[in-house]
């Protein structure tokens, strides 16, 4: 009959018991190998993190220029159209102004009694060189003169299809100064030149030459507004 220690021992050699300290060592290294993956996992989240913020960042900032810049593109093109606006209600206003004037005198006054009181507005003079000429038969000139008609209207408050009653085609639009003007016996064009209340008529177009002779001739209503008792000009071209 065995003793009961060597039936203990025979128990321990045939039994697979591992001793406490093996599994010990084998849970501490399942722990390390957490720790360094969850580092690992951290580092990675917060790279990824990081990673977004900047592109976040970056695609507020994109944003917020590209809006300042629609801002400002706007702002100015709002500063425009307002500007041009002012401009308008300012002419509109102008025009509406002048329509009403307009419409109130044309209720009190015939068109007749606008021309008596706007004929004194336009004054006409026949010039060679800068010399005004007054009423005469003959006029010598040089070959190297200027022949030129000036038509001045002082300044007005009134309308200007009032003020253009009083000119010397009473605001015909289909008439001009030029067909009350001519030369005979000599080709010739007329230029014309406005500058401001200004209008001025120059003969061109022709080459004076000693011993030319020729005729200028003027309507009855120019000749009157120049205040010449005649209507025919003899030209002599001396040397």
């Amino acid at each position: 009959m065995r003793s009961k220690n060597e039936g203990k021992k025979a128990f321990l050699e045939n039994s697979s018991f591992v001793p406490e300290s093996a599994g010990y060592a084998n849970t501490k290294y399942d722990i390390k190998s957490r720790k360094a993956l969850f580092k690992s996992i951290r580092r990675f989240i917060l790279s990824v993190v990081l990673v977004l913020a900047v592109i976040f960042a970056g695609s507020v900032l994109f944003v917020t220029i590209k809006t300042n810049y629609y801002l400002a593109r706007q702002t100015d093109e709002y500063n425009t159209r307002s500007g041009e606006i002012q401009t308008d209600l300012k002419s509109n206003l102008e025009a509406v102004n002048n329509r009403y004037i307009s419409d109130t005198i044309k209720t009190i006054f015939t068109q007749d009694d606008i021309y008596a009181f706007t004929y004194n507005l336009w004054s006409y003079g026949l010039y060679v060189n800068d010399m005004k000429i007054t009423s005469t038969n003959t006029l010598t000139i040089n070959p190297a003169d200027k022949i030129y008609i000036k038509e001045i209207c002082k300044p007005s408050i009134l309308p200007d299809e009032f003020v253009k009653l009083g000119n010397l085609t009473r605001g015909d639009a289909n008439d001009s100064l030029i067909n009350h003007f001519s030369l005979k016996g000599k080709p010739y064009i007329i230029k014309t030149n406005k500058k401001g209340l200004v209008n001025t008529y120059t003969i061109s177009g022709t080459v004076f030459e000693i011993g030319d002779k020729f005729n200028i001739v003027l309507s009855d209503q120019l000749a009157r507004r120049l205040d010449f008792t005649r209507d025919v000009i003899k030209v002599i071209v001396k040397g």
